[in-house]
């Protein structure tokens, strides 16, 4: 007869000695790893949890190295052009003490001509040096690259400052409604009707007066005319624009002409125009020159009138969304979205009319969120264009005036177009787009 010796109590023990073998196990691992969950079967739901912690802190301490890249790359960027603003000083320097031809001698002038050339070499060499990580920054890569529809010619300039353009390449399309277009300032000087002719009017006693005193002010000035009785109209509109430039205004002859129509040279609300009668020896006397508004003339202007009239800015819609209006300039600035455009008023810009182009790429891309969606991205452009106006020789002599345009290229920050020989006067303008905003 076979006998099954057993010893439950040492079973137990045994049981219980390794339960607690596995539990101080489990605690000597924790102690040594520093966590509570080692392996999905400590806690699953635990486990899944901390995972998706560990992600997001992953994520964000990479958003910040992002940030702290991004800051580097953009002081990079900003040496490079505080580098060339002082170069600019310096040849703004320049410039001022060429104009004084009285007091500069042709040595001194071919001089500051070749530190002037000096000064474009290093630019350029800054331009194309300026780098992170191998990443030129101030060449030209980083400009947004757009397609424009045919009726481009609208617009006179496009300024694309940030726009967030998604991974898969899709362009983002632009549309452009003009609502209202932009005017600029309108006065009119009324002549002799069917005359042509400037009419002075007469006195009290019905004498013709022997002339006529006017003041014209514009944005920039003001300046007095006196214009004999018979004058031409035509004289009138030419003796104004010889003063356009100093006035801000210009002036033409009407459709019959028989008036003078004088318009402020830039449009929007800032811009005017106005007109004074100082003296025309009618103040007890009729006829004469009127002056208001042309499109409604009708003799009621009295002597010693004075009429301004301010322009308007044009209301325009960008992508549906209201722009900021100056004139002819529009903008619209959100996030992830900054554009700028400036109608151009001799091709059919300021008109009622729809138009559009398409962002199609471009922009310095950070990812400064722990997320990688077009919310987390900010897109800028890195931008400066430069504009040198040469005269060589008289600066009456018109074919020896030279444009040098510096502008963003695939080639390099600048593309120089510069003649040969030596500039005898030089206009520096510099036009930068901030890096942030």
């Amino acid at each position: 007869m076979s006998r099954i010796n057993q010893n439950i109590s040492s079973m137990v023990a045994q049981r219980t000695l390794g339960s607690q073998n596995s539990g101080l196990n489990k605690s000597l691992q924790r102690l040594s790893t520093g966590l509570r969950i080692n392996r999905g079967a400590d806690d699953p739901a635990g486990l899944i949890a901390s995972e998706n912690l560990r992600s997001e802190k992953a994520a964000i301490n990479s958003a910040i190295n992002n940030a702290e890249r991004a800051e580097q790359v953009v002081n990079v960027a900003e040496g490079g052009l505080q580098e060339v603003s002082n170069l600019l000083v310096e040849l703004q320097s320049l410039v001022s003490s060429t104009a004084n031809e009285a007091g500069v001698s042709s040595e001194e002038k071919a001089a500051n001509q070749l530190q002037i050339d000096s000064i474009l070499q290093t630019i350029d060499r800054i331009a194309n040096a300026t780098s992170f990580q191998g990443e030129k920054l101030l060449n030209g890569n980083f400009d947004y690259q757009d397609t424009a529809s045919a009726d481009a010619t609208e617009l006179s300039d496009v300024k694309i400052n940030s726009a967030k353009l998604a991974d898969d390449g899709t362009a983002l399309s632009v549309d452009v409604t003009v609502d209202t277009v932009a005017t600029t300032g309108t006065a009119a000087i009324v002549g002799g009707t069917g005359t042509g002719n400037f009419d002075a009017g007469t006195d009290g006693n019905g004498d013709d007066v022997g002339s006529y005193t006017i003041e014209v002010t514009g944005a920039k000035g003001s300046q007095q005319f006196t214009f004999a009785d018979g004058t031409a109209m035509t004289e009138v509109s030419n003796a104004i624009n010889s003063f356009a430039d100093q006035l801000g205004v210009s002036a033409s002859l009407s459709a019959n002409a028989d008036d003078v129509v004088i318009n402020s040279q830039a449009f929007g609300g800032d811009s005017f125009v106005r007109v004074k009668e100082l003296n025309d020896g009618t103040t007890d006397g009729s006829g004469g020159t009127f002056i208001g508004n042309e499109a409604s003339t009708s003799g009621v202007f009295s002597a010693n009138a004075d009429y301004k009239d301010y322009g308007s800015d044009a209301v325009v819609l960008i992508n549906g969304s209201q722009a900021t209006t100056d004139g002819l300039t529009a903008r619209v600035s959100s996030a992830g979205f900054d554009v700028e455009i400036t109608l151009d008023a001799n091709n059919g810009g300021n008109t009622l009319d729809t138009f559009s182009f398409d962002i199609t790429g471009g922009g310095a891309n950070f990812n400064l969120a722990p997320s990688v969606d077009l919310s987390s991205k900010i897109s800028r452009n890195f931008k400066g264009t430069l504009y040198f106006i040469a005269f060589l020789g008289p600066i009456a002599a018109h074919d020896n005036f030279i444009i040098f345009y510096f502008s963003q290229s695939p080639l390099g920050l600048y593309e120089i177009n510069k003649p040969f020989g030596r500039c005898e006067f030089i206009f520096v303008k510099l036009q930068c787009n901030p890096l942030w905003a």
